[in-house]
């Protein structure tokens, strides 16, 4: 090959690999998980690489944002939270974008359902910090029946 022909990446091989995770997510989270607004990050980006998640949480659902890039796919995404929630997700302390491939199809899987358990960790830390008394007993008993309830404090 000439010149530096064989240094250029592989495209095609990397939306075919960021096509099968979305494919994986869809297939594997019965409806946890919608993908929406496909979009690319530059005109010349060889596939889309940012999308609207829709994620399905204690009965209605939460919005992020998946940034992809199409101009360096092996990189684990970035997420954008809805406005007072970026805490809860520290980057540095996921684990799944630690263990990132872009040549692993549950990838983006795992990302998303690691994100949405700290969710919704998060959200049962915030309704118990809001809670007097009796109501705090009431969600004690609702996590001790149910360990994986879905709470969301709405303030």
């Amino acid at each position: 090959q000439q010149n530096g022909e064989h240094l250029l990446p592989d495209r095609a091989g990397e939306k075919k690999a960021i096509e099968l995770q979305m494919r994986h997510l869809l297939r594997e989270t019965k409806g946890q998980f919608k993908l929406s607004q496909p979009l690319r990050s530059y005109p010349g980006a060889a596939f889309n690489d940012r999308f609207r998640v829709t994620v399905s949480y204690a009965n209605s659902s939460v919005e992020w944002t998946l940034l992809l890039s199409a101009s360096a796919p092996h990189e684990p995404p970035d997420i954008i939270f809805e406005e007072g929630c970026e805490a809860f997700a520290p980057y540095d302390q996921i684990e799944s974008l630690r263990r990132w491939s872009l040549d692993r199809p549950t990838a983006l899987t795992e990302l998303l359902r690691e994100l949405r358990e700290r969710y919704r960790l998060h959200q049962m830390d915030r309704c118990f910090a809001i809670a007097d008394d009796r109501l705090r007993f009431e969600l004690e008993s609702v996590r001790g029946l149910c360990p994986a309830a879905e709470m969301r404090a709405l303030l």
